[in-house]
């Protein structure tokens, strides 16, 4: 094989490899805008994800934090209800305690 040939053998391998990374280069290029609409996706997802949480917080502290504290207000008047009809039924009891007795 002469000078000339194994240059001409290179070349034609070198010209391969560049076809090679010229299409590697499209294919990087072609991930990297993928991974753009990707990271554009997942910033307007985040986004709207974002916006839903603060409604969320928004109506935890305005709505179920006042049914809470309704809720809990109605128990403590039902507690003091309690205690009152415990005590007059005590009451009674003694009255009739002391009725069989006499």
């Amino acid at each position: 094989m002469t000078d000339n040939e194994k240059l001409d053998l290179i070349l034609s391998k070198m010209a391969g490899i560049e076809q090679s990374i010229t299409g590697l280069e499209h294919s990087v290029t072609g991930i990297e805008q993928r991974i753009a609409e990707l990271e554009a996706g997942f910033e307007q997802k985040l986004e709207i994800i974002d916006q839903r949480l603060t409604r969320l917080e928004s109506h935890i502290e305005n709505v179920t934090d006042k049914n809470i504290r309704i809720v809990a207000e109605g128990h403590v008047d039902l507690n003091r209800k309690l205690n009152e009809v415990i005590h007059v039924t005590s009451d009674i009891k003694a009255y009739h305690e002391l009725r069989t007795y006499l």
